[in-house]
């Protein structure tokens, strides 16, 4: 695949051979490449026009336009807000300005955060240009500087609009007022998704919307203000979802409604009209807490049972724990309960373990006789579960499920025996009950277990053909838990993984940070038979690392990858405990006992280790004994010192290594390029090398012991360097060609720092270059010095094939302008250069 520019063939190479493999991707019609983009930002789409000649104009077309102000603000953290402003306009604008005449299919805008306040008249001008462009789908989210927006009227005369997402960019309680036109005629609209948006100030305007919107099907409300009574009636609406619209109250008349969900607090009042009889229905409302008890608002009760009443052709209920609570405070309603749900086939119920959810579930079931599938979720409130306890309950009753098939109880938690067995002597027809235990239960519990299951097992039961099944200890391939909050609660941490051991989990990634910022992990995690792969890395910003306490005795058999990063913790004691470890990754980590130790030494001993990753400054030298290390990649400042034993087996090595900031030239301190030239010297099996330029200057600087080198790197065959275009660096990459007989390939990039001091290279170096076949010289900048590297690589290499330039992609800078140099003249100048092979093609991109 072409994933850059295709090379100049400058020298006489035949351009047919570019074309030798085709490029499949980019043969694709066009429609699918356009779905191909559609899943990506503009700031990305824009960026692909530089593959190739079949991309470069492919997004003038593209009918989905999403941009995001998050995504576009990755590149410019580091500047003013005014500056990202003026950019992410800027953008937006050249894009719509380029764009071909096409229809918008999709227009997405999302440009949220009170920092970066979005300006009015841009969006404005932007919703026109969609809507004059037949767009289809419009999703809009931002937050306007006066928390105010005025629609363009043609927004809601669109003939084309068939989906509109209008939310605030932040959350409540900052949601935007929207001022509306008067007339609404929006006759292919069928979804309207509304977040964070305050209708109040338009008075009946989005009763209006709807009744403008006659083929509007899907209806979705969530933290939206209205006036206090709110109509919607909608003809073809089938699908609606009310969430947190709070101190409402909603009259619904939707003759075809097939779906409600409603999400809120019990002050919320819903009444749907006799002719609208949705058939899919999840009611879940939430409560206040006061020491641990809910606490309902006045009339509450009344409120929900009313809407429950007004259920009656519902097919698949959904209820929560606190709208099944709410409902057993008004006993004699439930009791002369007018019309049964003669056609609810599946109903799923959210249940505490309290004597009101255990009568509300009753009434449910004795007014549900065709129900088929029955499934509970049980949910702990401890503080409640404490103050209301089962007590004793009428359990003589038998319920008339001549229906009743099929049972499922998820999240068990031993408590829920009267459930089971009223349903079990009631059930005539039941077939199959699944119980699933709760993981936290299970895992500290075990001997509770065996019993409970003894005791269900052992309940009689109505139907001879039902089969009960116990789900206990299913394995967990892989637990995967981000929980970057600043309310991150120890306590479910530690129960969620001992969950997970439990249920012989084999990858473990945790990412976290406590309130403390200390965690002291719970020992069966350390001793796990099954973990193969640990991944533990700090929620929080890299200057506070996670203090993580283990265990003194530590033994994982099976481990083989570990990747810690922003972890303060006692290496030593995991490498001592895991003796099958294979890969060893450590990012910004650090290791206290280590520094306080008088010797500064973090001993990193493990005999299975093949790659190791060190991205961090320990604060302390380290000495690496690893026998079958393979791989070795380190990143640092060069003031820590690492020594190597045992380096026969190394093959592929990369030292980024750098020094403290600085502006200018560099400073280097004292020992920089000694403990450098150390680890050098111990590398003498590797094949595969990549080094940086700040420990290529810094080796410079000791002359003597470069000249004296003993052991040539005889196996390097692969050889990449970062240089900066200093008197150094070249000196430094002259002695690793010198030691590096049998080099095969070299790669040299001029670092993005462009430390550059004109005309300090030495002319006229002699290498025997007798194994080099392929150079490719990255980020070049066209200037002499660079030009002298190429002169002497093309000098010596008597076997070299192919030499590739390639262009830098930074601004030009201020030295190639002060001398007036083109990289056209650069490449006249390359190209007349003196060859040693005879065979060899220079290309330049």
């Amino acid at each position: 695949m072409e994933s850059r520019k295709k090379l100049c063939s400058l020298n006489g190479e035949d351009s047919n051979k570019s074309r030798e493999k085709p490029d499949k991707l980019s043969n694709l019609p066009e429609p699918i490449l356009h779905h191909i983009l559609s899943f990506l930002d503009m700031k990305y789409v824009v960026q692909t026009s530089v593959l190739s000649r079949r991309w470069r104009y492919l997004w003038f077309s593209l009918p989905f336009l999403s941009f995001n102000y998050v995504v576009f603000l990755k590149c410019l953290e580091s500047v003013s807000p005014t500056y990202r402003y003026k950019n992410f306009v800027k953008f937006v604008d050249r894009v719509l300005l380029f764009r071909d005449s096409s229809i918008i299919q999709k227009f997405c805008l999302i440009w949220d955060g009170i920092d970066d306040s979005c300006n009015e008249s841009h969006i404005d001008s932007w919703i026109r240009v969609a809507i004059w462009r037949n767009v289809q789908e419009l999703h809009l989210n931002f937050y306007p500087i006066n928390r105010v927006f005025e629609f363009p009227h043609c927004l809601f005369t669109s003939k084309s609009l068939t989906s509109l997402r209008l939310s605030s960019g932040i959350d409540d309680p900052f949601s935007t007022d929207v001022k509306l036109p008067v007339l609404v005629n929006l006759p292919a609209l069928k979804i309207l998704h509304c977040t964070s948006i305050d209708f109040s100030m338009n008075g009946d305007f989005f009763e209006k919307l709807l009744l403008g919107s006659p083929s509007l099907e899907t209806l979705i409300l969530r933290d939206c203000s209205f006036t206090k009574s709110l109509k919607i009636f909608s003809p073809q609406l089938k699908k609606l979802k009310i969430r947190y619209c709070c101190d409402q109250d909603f009259v619904i008349r939707a003759p075809n409604l097939v779906i409600f969900i409603f999400v809120d607090f019990t002050r919320t009042s819903i009444s749907l009209k006799s002719d609208t009889a949705p058939e899919i229905v999840s009611l879940d409302v939430e409560a206040a807490y006061q020491q641990g008890m809910p606490v309902w608002e006045d009339g509450g009760s009344n409120r929900m049972i009313k809407c429950l009443k007004e259920l009656y052709n519902v097919k698949n209920l959904a209820l929560s724990a606190p709208f099944i609570e709410v409902i057993s405070e008004l006993p004699f309603e439930l009791k002369n309960w007018p019309t049964p749900f003669n056609n609810l086939r599946c109903l799923h119920l959210q249940t505490w373990l309290t004597s009101g959810c255990f009568r509300s579930t009753m009434f449910l079931l004795e007014n549900s006789p065709n129900v088929e599938t029955l499934a509970f979720d049980v949910y702990p409130e401890k503080e409640y579960l404490e103050n209301t306890a089962y007590g004793r309950l009428d359990l003589s009753r038998k319920l008339k499920l001549y229906h009743l098939k099929f049972v499922e109880f998820h999240s068990i938690r031993g408590c829920e025996l009267e459930y089971l067995e009223v349903l079990l002597k009631s059930a005539v027809t039941l077939m199959k009950m699944t119980l699933s235990i709760s993981e936290e239960w299970a895992a500290t519990n075990e001997p509770k277990l065996k019993a409970y299951t003894e005791e269900v097992l052992a309940l009689p039961r109505a139907s001879s053909d039902v089969t009960i099944e116990i789900l206990d200890n299913s394995t967990i391939q892989k637990f995967r838990l981000v929980w970057e909050d600043d309310d991150c609660d120890s306590s479910h941490i530690d129960s969620w993984i001992r969950v997970a051991i439990w249920r012989n989990v084999k990858e473990l990634y945790l990412q976290f940070y406590p309130k403390n910022g200390a965690f002291k992990f719970p020992h069966c995690l350390f001793t796990s038979k099954s973990l193969t792969s640990l991944t533990l890395i700090s929620g929080s910003e890299d200057l506070f690392k996670l203090q993580a306490k283990l265990p003194d005795v530590v033994y994982l058999p099976a481990l083989k990858i570990l990747h810690c990063k922003s972890i303060d913790f006692s290496l030593d004691v995991l490498l001592l405990g895991s003796p099958a470890l294979d890969a060893l990754i450590l990012v910004d980590c650090i290791f206290m006992d280590c520094i306080f130790m008088e010797s500064r030494i973090l001993n990193i001993s493990s005999p299975q280790l093949k790659q190791l990753e060190i991205r961090c400054s320990f604060g302390a030298d380290f000495i690496i004994s690893a026998p079958r290390l393979v791989k070795f990649y380190w990143k640092g400042l060069m003031r820590t010192e690492c020594s190597i034993e045992n380096q026969s087996t190394l093959e592929i090595v990369t030292l980024d290594m750098d020094i403290s900031p600085f502006t200018g030239l560099p400073a280097f301190e004292d020992g920089d390029g000694n403990r450098m030239i150390k680890c050098l010297k111990g590398l003498y099996n590797v094949k595969h090398l990549k080094l940086s330029a700040a420990l290529l200057e810094a080796i410079s600087q000791h002359p003597s012991q470069l000249e004296n080198w003993a052991i040539p790197f005889s196996n390097l065959r692969y050889l990449c360097l970062e240089t900066w275009l200093t008197r150094g660096c070249f000196q430094s990459i002259m002695f690793l060609l010198e030691k590096s007989l049998n080099v095969e390939t070299l790669v040299l990039r001029v670092s993005s720092k462009q430390i550059h001091i004109p005309n300090m290279i030495e002319q006229g170096k002699v290498l025997k270059l007798n194994k080099l076949k392929y150079v490719e010289f990255q980020e070049v900048i066209g200037c002499l010095d660079e030009l002298e590297y190429l002169k002497v690589l093309l000098d010596n290499a008597v076997t070299l094939k192919k030499m590739a330039i390639i262009r830098t992609s930074w601004k030009q800078t201020s030295w190639m302008v002060s001398k007036k140099t083109s990289l056209t003249f650069f490449t006249e100048d390359v190209l007349a250069l003196p060859r040693a092979s005879s065979d060899v093609k220079i290309s330049f991109s």
